[in-house]
């Protein structure tokens, strides 16, 4: 049988897909993490700059708020020139005001937002308490901004509170570039990864699809073996461990075939024994008729004529005597396999002759319905014989005297033909139909059957490539169809 190769679900894919998929899960929620990671320091750092910049400019706010508030002056021109110029100094800061104690803007470098009450979430927390304050969060004019409030006190006197806000979007770009770049190397670091891992997979179910290929072309008929390449790992130590085996295999395989063709002798052999009845009845007869021609010269030698007839006669009953152990002798020869165009009509009728006289004696009669333009098969000759052979004595010894046995042969397609054995017997009982095949089992009494004969006959056609089918009505019949195929095409050959 032709091992198919192609596997939907192959190990190959499997650790792929399975360790493919562990690698991406692990490699982007590591890749997220670190981008989460650094966003997170980097937010910190810039509010961390944001909150030390607000905390320097308000020192020079709050010096020239005490100022001029003791020379009594309007501080707001001077507050308004210091932010502008902080302003052109410190890049992306979205906007800077001062606030009093009410959250009304003083100072703002808008100047539309002079005199405005402030009500943000900032406003409503510095009233609350008197510490700094930082947010990040979307500005409904400035987008996302990045907002420290600072209170301006001391001594105990608080002055106000100044509030200056960084524009994150250049920061938002940063980060979004930071999670493109992280994911893209994440990326490459996958495909490298996976296209290492298909590299090293593939070497490994090569080495296993090389094994498997040395696993089909074991010949358990040869000697030789394959020559394997064995590598220091542990598809190497597998490659050691299947040359063990397949020693073993072999020396198994030649055990087995040895036992087998033991088996086919001594059924060969039980077989002759049955045979041997009615080959002396086949020789006795005329060893008998060559006895009384040499009798009847004795008494007339000088008769010329009576002696040439008699020797006639003679040399008649020789020929007969040797056709007979000839055919005895074809059948239990023991030969090698020899596979050549078979007759299987010529092989029925050689077999029924050498039964012909237990078929008499025990007046079974023989009905043969052989198809006369039955094509030629490429079958070892013997072998098929003795199938042959063992079903009609299996069908002599179920039926009852003056039985009947009928014997055809037919076409089944092109391809293959049939023969079966059919007999008028007491039958199989349906309990044993699946026991009869097996080696020496038999329900004949002590002495009379080696229960190897339907053993051996399917183990002959299985070699065959051919079929072996058994009915049984008990009580009524057993019929044996065997099929066989016209043109040779053996997985294995019998000994």
């Amino acid at each position: 049988m032709k091992l198919i190769r192609f596997f939907p679900y192959s190990l190959k894919a499997k650790i792929i897909l399975s360790v493919g998929s562990l690698i991406t899960i692990l490699m982007f929620g590591i890749s997220l993490y670190i981008t989460f990671h650094w966003q997170k320091l980097i937010l910190h750092h810039q509010l961390q700059n944001t909150q030390e910049l607000t905390k320097a400019f308000s020192i020079p706010i709050l010096d020239a708020m005490i100022y001029l508030e003791n020379d009594n002056e309007n501080y707001e021109p001077q507050l308004r020139a210091q932010i502008q110029d902080f302003s052109k100094t410190v890049e992306h800061i979205s906007y800077i005001m001062v606030t009093n104690d009410e959250n009304q803007v003083i100072v703002h470098n808008d100047i539309t937002q002079y005199n405005q009450i402030v009500t943000d979430t900032i406003a409503k927390l510095q009233n609350k308490n008197n510490s700094m304050i930082s947010m990040i969060y979307k500005h409904p004019k400035f987008d996302w901004i990045i907002e420290v409030a600072q209170p301006l006190k001391i001594a105990g006197k608080r002055w106000g509170n100044l509030r200056i806000a960084i524009d994150a979007e250049p920061i938002r770009k940063e980060i979004r570039m930071l999670f493109i770049w992280m994911h893209i190397f994440t990326l490459i670091v996958i495909i490298i990864t996976l296209s290492v891992i298909y590299y090293l997979i593939g070497k490994m179910t090569n080495s296993l699809h090389d094994l498997v290929s040395n696993i089909d072309k074991i010949d358990l008929d040869s000697d030789e073996f394959q020559d394997k390449e064995i590598k220091n790992d542990e598809i190497g130590y597998l490659t050691h461990h299947f040359k063990a085996l397949e020693l073993r295999l072999s020396q198994s395989h030649m055990q087995l075939l040895d036992s087998q063709s033991q088996v086919f002798r001594a059924e060969k052999l039980a077989s002759i024994g049955r045979l041997a009845a009615g080959v002396a009845h086949e020789i006795n007869n005329p060893l008998n008729g060559i006895r009384n021609c040499l009798y009847s010269i004795e008494q007339e030698p000088k008769n010329k004529k009576l002696r040439n007839e008699y020797i006639n006669l003679i040399n008649e009953g020789v020929g007969h005597i040797e056709s007979v152990v000839k055919k005895l002798l074809g059948f239990s020869r023991h030969s090698k396999p020899n596979i050549i165009p078979v007759n299987l009509n010529t092989l029925i009728e050689t077999v029924l002759h050498l039964l012909s006289y237990q078929m008499e004696k025990k007046g079974v009669s023989i009905h043969k319905k052989l198809k006369h333009d039955l094509p030629l098969i490429t079958a070892d000759h013997d072998l098929i014989q003795e199938v042959v052979m063992n079903l009609l004595l299996n069908s002599y010894d179920a039926i009852s005297d003056e039985g009947n046995i009928i014997i055809q042969t037919g076409i089944v397609d092109e391809k293959s033909i049939y023969f079966t054995v059919e007999d008028d017997g007491e039958g199989i009982p349906e309990e044993q139909q699946q026991d009869i095949f097996d080696p020496f089992y038999t329900t004949k009494d002590p002495g009379e059957g080696t229960g190897l004969g339907l053993s051996v006959s399917l183990g002959i056609i299985d070699a065959h490539n051919g079929k072996f089918e058994v009915e049984s009505e008990p009580g009524t019949k057993t019929v044996f169809t065997i099929t066989l195929p016209i043109e040779r095409n053996y997985e294995y050959t019998i000994d």
